[in-house]
């Protein structure tokens, strides 16, 4: 008569190969979380010299008729591309916030006019609220205008999501990282490396877009 296994080994069994299992996946989760955000905060130090037939803004808060410190710190580093020649046209990109107001859009295009650049060249689009639908729409009003080629202007540490958004909508774009972020503080940057960390882990599971 065969010997039968004892109810109490079996499940100590199972509870021990769910743990390696459960601790192995725990493992590989943070590591590829640990290499999302070494690809972020690596390709932060990307910038692009090549001229582009446009720059596209990727919108932030506007604090009533005026861009908060990290929107303008992205606008200020536009206009110097368009007064160098580097880029002809401007796309300035955000809808209404949360709690009304005007437009991400259309506070950047007029601080962008009290700063050198002609409204004849400024694009806006005041509808997306998040950065692939920042992009897509932007890429719909360069199509409009007969614009090709853009230089994607954003904080450094948003650099990586914005480009791989800009490949997946087949957009020709190169990062242009504005030099003066507002995110100054090592305080600062560690909350927005982890999350963009977060999020470029989503966009290349196809979690996010």
């Amino acid at each position: 008569m065969g010997l039968e296994r004892k109810p109490g080994k079996t499940k100590k069994k199972r509870r021990a190969r769910w743990g390696r299992i459960t601790l192995v996946a725990a493992f590989l989760a943070l590591a590829a979380y640990g290499w999302s955000c070494w690809d972020v905060y690596a390709y932060s130090k990307s910038t692009s010299s090549k001229k582009a037939d446009a720059a596209i803004v990727l919108g932030a808060a506007a604090w009533g008729p005026k861009p908060s410190p990290v929107f303008a710190a992205r606008l200020d580093h536009a206009a110097e591309l368009y007064k160098s020649g580097q880029v002809k046209k401007i796309v300035v990109t955000g809808g209404v916030g949360r709690l009304g107001g005007p437009s991400e859009a259309s506070v950047g295009a007029d601080y962008l006019a009290k700063h050198g650049v002609a409204k004849r060249d400024i694009i806006q689009e005041d509808i997306s609220r998040r950065t692939y639908d920042n992009l897509r729409n932007a890429q719909k009003l360069m199509v409009c205008n007969g614009l090709q080629s853009a230089l994607v202007v954003s904080d450094p540490l948003h650099m990586r999501r914005a480009i791989v958004s800009c490949g997946a909508l087949g957009l020709p774009a190169e990062p242009s990282p504005t030099p003066t972020s507002a995110y100054k503080t090592w305080e600062s940057k560690l909350k927005f490396l982890l999350r963009e960390g977060s999020n470029m882990l989503g966009v290349r599971l196809g979690l996010v877009q």
